[in-house]
Formats: C-alpha cells, structure tokens, sequence
C-alpha cells in the first residue's frame, strides 16, 4: 500500500523512504518466489513503473541502468503488458525498450498478444522508429512478429519516412519472408505510391504503381485509388492518372463522380476555343492530337463533350438542329505554364443529316469530311454518335462508310468508336439491346472494322464516362516524358495553404471562445 501511495505521489517525504519502498519491493522481486510476485503486482508494479520511468525520485536513473525488472514473466503476460501500459502512459515510451527481454519466456499466444498490443500502441502514439526498433529486436532474438502488426508498422513506417528510409529493405524482407496475401501487398504497395508523391518523386512512384496489376490491385478499394489518382494530380501527372485508371479498369473498380472529376480536373485544366474551320486551308496545324466528335444534328455532341470534361457550357448545347456548322477546335490546357502538361484539341464536328442547312452546304461537309479523315496527321480518335432512341439512319450510316473509305488511306491508324447517346431515354432493356445489335449490323454492312467498340453514354445519368475516357486517353499519349522529381513544395496550391491556416486560426478562436463562454456561464 506504501508503494502504491508512493506511485501515486501521495506521499511525499524524504528521499530515504523513497529508497526503502524500492528496495521493499526489489527484496520481493529477487527473494521471493516469482509467480507470487507477479500474482500481486499491486504491492510493487506503480511505484516501480514510475521509477523506472524516471519520474520518481533518484531512483529513476539508477533503475534505467539496471536490468529490466520483469526479465522474467508471468505466463500470461499480463503484467509485462500492465508495465508496458505504465510506461507509455508515463510519456517517455523509449524505456520500452528495457521491457522487450522478457518476451522470450512467454507462450507463443502470450507473446503475439503482448507484441500486437505494444505495436499498435506505439503506432497509435506515433512512435514509429521504435516500432521498427521492436521488430528488429524480434528478428535477432528469432521472435515471430503477427503478419498484421508488421503490415501495419511497415505501412507506418513508409508513410513517416518515406520509402527509402534506413532499414526499410530488412522490414520489407521480413515481411516478403512472411508469405502475405495479395490484399496485404496492394496495401503495402499503395502506401510506396503515396509516400512517393507526397515527397515528389514520381518516378519511383510510377514504379510501385506497376505492381497494382494483375491480381494484387484488385483486393484495393475505390477510394485508395482515388487517394492515388488525387496525389498524381497534384504532382502534375497526367500518366499516372491515366495509368491509375487503367489499373481501375482492369480490376472492374467502379468509378465515382469523385473519380472522374479528379480525371478531368487533370487531363482538362483549361479550355478555350481556337477557331471554327471551314476547309482544309482553314484547319489549325497539326501539331497536336485531336480527338473528333461527329455525328447527325441534335445528337448530342455538345453535351457529351461537356459531360467528359466536367464542363457545362465548353460547346454550343443546343436543340436547334444544325447549331454547330463548323469544323470548331477547342485548345485543351494551352496556357499551362508546365512544359510537361499534355496538350490536345477537341473537335466538335458539324451534323450531316437532317440539319435545315442548304444542300449545298451539306456536299462542302461531307468532302472535307473525308479530306479530314484521309490526311489529317494529328487525328488519334474519331468518336461517331449515334442516338440511342432512333438507331443508326440512313446519314450515319453514310458517316460510317465515309469513315472506313477515307481512314484506310491515313498513314496513321485512326481509332474508331460508335458512342450511343440518350440512352436514359430508351427506358427499356429490350429496346437498348435492340438498338446494339442494329448498330453492329450496320457496321458491318458499312465495311467498319467488327472490332469497333460500342458504348453506352448519357449526358443526364453520366453513363459510359469510363468508356470513353478510356479511348480519349488515346489524345493523350503525344510523347511528352513527365519530370522524374517534382518539388515538394510546389505540390500543394498556395491559395489552398492560406486558406487551410486560416480555417485553423479561426477553429482555434472559435475553441477559445467556447471555452470562455463556458467559464462564464
């Protein structure tokens, strides 16, 4: 009770009596039986602890100098957990280290139980070098450390330190010796990705990345791919967001709204219109990728548009049949200030169908139509719309077999895709897959590649993004080799800094202002 009281520095006094309790209690410790001991550790376990921990008296740093006072446990552990618990609560967890030889003689259960417990309360008080310290300490003493605990320690560890810290390739040994599951090792590698981007280097983290595919990726949720995505775009990297796409899609990781406008926000930080080109003569040079959009008037084009780009009014969205009588290009990031930032154009194309325009006008169409798609270098993806309510008609069947006539003569290979619009408004299963199948039909009949992709799309559901920004990224790929490092301190944006200080100095306020209002009243 003496010693207790003395723990709990309810007694004061001279230092003399401060020695007799430790020596009470290290005459019980060494003289007496040792299970007994630990059977009654309230005579003795606070006021040792504290001492120990240095917080009572001078025999702190005596007892830090000396042997671990439990090098020899109790078989369940329990009072080498009580001590550990004692001394991370005293605030100076780097005496935990004096506590760590006794873990050899407990049970096999005891000792995962006393390691999970001591690993997580480390993490939990953010003491991850110790952590680490622990674990190598198990590995030179042939002590089994749970798949878990290292998992979460190593996770800790390349987060703080990043992955190249001291150490890391024998915690990374020692975890690959463990034989881990595939859920385990997309974890640990997202962590790599994360720790990468937070310290800039993006070349490292493109590398980690690769080991999302195949079937390690898919044990990974929507949102620590949106975590990825995001930390991609703030470095910058068009590639890594394209490429954590990718990965997403070959998992079947459903994409969200959050998801997709992290891809737009990236591929498509600024839009401005270049000009509306009414032959060849008047065409922008072909500098950059283009990625066309055609179809018949009223189809749809100016919504899909600005349903890709996370735009409301990036084309002319009209009802009025034959609005877009031009070949119109919109610059896509042309005023990025980073040499690195892929640029492209965006071609909205004019309808050729039932568009009240003369037919005059149609004929001029259609031959530059088919000069466009027969010389024009730039041209990566040619997207036709097809309304989903009618099916493809007479004029866009016209357009399929200008496409597969004049695309054959273009030494580069064009892509094509039949983009189905509306189709929130065919309601019907039957009528949808009725709809699939006139179109394959009239590919074919059209002399189109029976390889064409067909996709699904509405502007009003946000249907079939996924789909078509996996064809758009074809824009994208223009050769541009992407920076291996990017400064750390320009990955954050300043106005957000100021803004996150801000919100804190009012928080701060606010919580102070509580407080006095609570003393008041």
């Amino acid at each position: 009770r003496y010693s207790m009281a003395v723990g709990r520095r309810e007694v004061g006094g001279a230092r003399r009596k401060q020695w007799q309790t430790v020596a009470a209690a290290l005459f019980l410790l060494f003289m007496s039986d040792s299970a007994f001991c630990f059977t009654i550790p309230a005579l003795w376990s606070p006021g040792i602890a504290r001492c120990r921990a240095g917080r009572e008296g001078p025999a702190g740093p005596y007892l830090r100098r000396t042997a671990p006072l439990c090098a020899v446990a109790s078989e369940d552990g329990s009072d080498l957990m009580g001590e550990i618990k004692m001394i991370l609560d005293s605030k100076k967890p780097s005496m935990i280290s004096s506590s760590l030889g006794a873990l050899p003689t407990l049970g096999e259960q005891e000792r995962e139980e006393v390691l999970s417990f001591l690993l997580k309360s480390l993490l939990r008080k953010r003491e991850t070098t110790l952590a680490v310290d622990t674990i190598k300490f198990c590995s030179e003493n042939n002590i089994d450390v749970p798949t878990e605990s290292l998992t979460g320690v190593l996770k800790s560890y390349i987060r703080t330190q990043g992955t190249r810290a001291e150490g890391m390739d024998t915690l990374l040994s020692l975890w690959d010796e463990k034989g881990v599951e595939d859920a385990a090792r997309a974890e640990i590698s997202a962590s790599q990705v994360l720790a990468c981007l937070a310290r800039g280097e993006l070349k490292d983290a493109k590398t980690y990345l690769q080991q999302l595919h195949g079937g390690q990726g898919s044990a990974l949720g929507l949102e620590t791919y949106n975590r990825i995505m995001k930390a991609f775009g703030r470095c910058t990297s068009i590639d890594g967001v394209l490429e954590t796409f990718r990965i997403m899609q070959e998992h079947k990781v459903e994409l969200d709204a959050e998801s997709f406008e992290i891809i737009s926000n990236v591929a498509v930080r600024q839009v401005e219109f270049v000009k509306g080109a009414v032959s060849m003569e008047t065409l922008p040079p072909d500098e950059l990728p283009e990625a066309c959009f055609a179809g018949r008037s009223n189809v749809g084009k100016s919504s899909l548009v600005n349903m890709i780009c996370n735009r409301k009014k990036l084309a002319f969205t009209s009802k009025t049949p034959g609005k877009t009588q031009e070949f119109n290009f919109f610059l896509v990031n042309g005023e990025s200030r980073e040499p690195h930032i892929r640029r492209f154009h965006l071609v909205d194309l004019p309808g050729v169908g039932y568009a009240e325009v003369p037919k005059a006008k149609k004929v001029e169409w259609l031959r530059f139509y088919r000069d466009y798609l027969s010389h024009r270098k730039s041209l990566r993806i040619f997207f036709q719309l097809v309304d989903g309510r009618h099916g493809p008609l007479q004029d866009d069947v016209e357009l399929m077999k200008l496409f597969a006539e004049s695309s054959s003569k273009n030494p580069n290979q064009v892509a094509h895709a039949i983009v189905i619009t509306k189709m929130d408004k065919t309601l019907s299963a039957k009528a949808q897959e009725g709809v699939m199948d006139k179109v394959r039909r009239t590919l074919s009949e059209a002399g189109c590649d029976e390889e064409t992709p067909v996709l699904l799309t509405s502007s009003a559901s946000k249907l079939g993004r996924g789909d078509v920004w996996n064809y758009l990224q074809l824009a994208l790929q223009d050769g541009i080799e992407e920076p291996d490092q990017v400064d750390p301190e320009k990955l954050g944006n300043k106005k957000g800094s100021e803004k996150i200080k801000t919100d804190e100095k009012n928080w701060r306020n606010k919580k102070a202002f509580k407080g006095l209002k609570d003393k008041i009243f």
